[in-house]
């Protein structure tokens, strides 16, 4: 028999339905605890506020209280979010001021398909990446940005949970996320090399209506009852409005963030 000396838990933000990417089936995660009552966990994540932070521990039957919380503040990213209705000129801009490896988020697999296309037809080297495409062709593509032989890719959510490329140095968002814990985590995949790095978020009045449909018409979970799907659609609600708010404050949008 292999000794287990701990579990580690990636991504633990999943865990809590407090998270901004709630996974009912992460919450099994606690039969460990079950299995092996002995065997220590570190759950990890780069987005809980506090009060996912202790229903993690809650979930994963913590003992007592004990989370190490790190610095949130990256100096070196500088946040931009521009009011702008010709999104295509102005990523074209920000492409050709910063250079370098980046990437353009979208909130669709269609969109990501045609800004790509848009992008191409300006001479810019890019490629797509969603979960429609085979497994082959994301894996070409990945594996084409993480070599450097692609500089940018356009795409959905689906890219970059688990990718660590350090010399990332441009990150826009075309669509304005659907909550601030998104926004940060996608955006803090620049200038993990410790480089400057530029988060873009290109934000236009009609961002609002598709994010209030994406959140209206979202894959129901079967495996949650009614009540916690209700619950869990009004959190969804929230951080939606603390997102607008953020696109439309006069404040300084790190102490804001950082606040959150």
């Amino acid at each position: 028999k292999v000794k287990i000396s701990f579990y580690a838990v990636d991504e633990a933000h999943c865990i809590s339905e407090w998270g901004h990417d709630f996974r009912p089936e992460f919450r099994q995660i606690s039969v460990l605890r079950e299995c092996h009552p002995d065997v220590p966990i570190l759950a990890l994540t780069a987005t809980a506020t506090e009060q996912t932070a202790t229903d993690i521990e809650y979930c994963l039957n913590f003992r007592k209280s004990n989370c190490i919380r790190g610095e949130f503040e990256r100096k070196n990213i500088k946040t931009l979010v521009i009011k702008d209705e010709d999104k295509l000129a102005r990523c074209k801009k920000i492409i050709e001021k910063v250079g370098g490896t980046g990437i353009i988020y979208v909130s669709t697999r269609l969109r990501a398909e045609f800004f790509a296309r848009d992008l191409q037809s300006l001479g810019v080297n890019v490629e797509s990446y969603h979960a429609g495409l085979s497994d082959e062709e994301r894996s070409r593509r990945q594996e084409a940005w993480l070599n450097g032989s692609l500089p940018l890719l356009v795409a959905t959510k689906a890219f970059g949970m688990g990718i660590d490329k350090s010399n990332v140095s441009f990150v826009i968002h075309y669509n304005m996320p659907k909550s601030l814990e998104a926004y940060y985590q996608e955006a803090g995949r620049a200038g993990r090399d410790g480089s400057e790095a530029l988060c873009t978020l290109l934000y236009s009045p009609s961002d609002i209506m598709t994010a209030k449909t994406l959140l209206e018409h979202s894959e129901e979970n079967d495996q949650i009852s009614e009540e916690d799907r209700e619950r869990q659609a009004a959190l969804d609600r929230r951080r939606l409005e603390r997102m607008i708010e953020y696109c439309k404050t006069t404040k300084c949008l790190r102490r804001t963030i950082l606040e959150y």
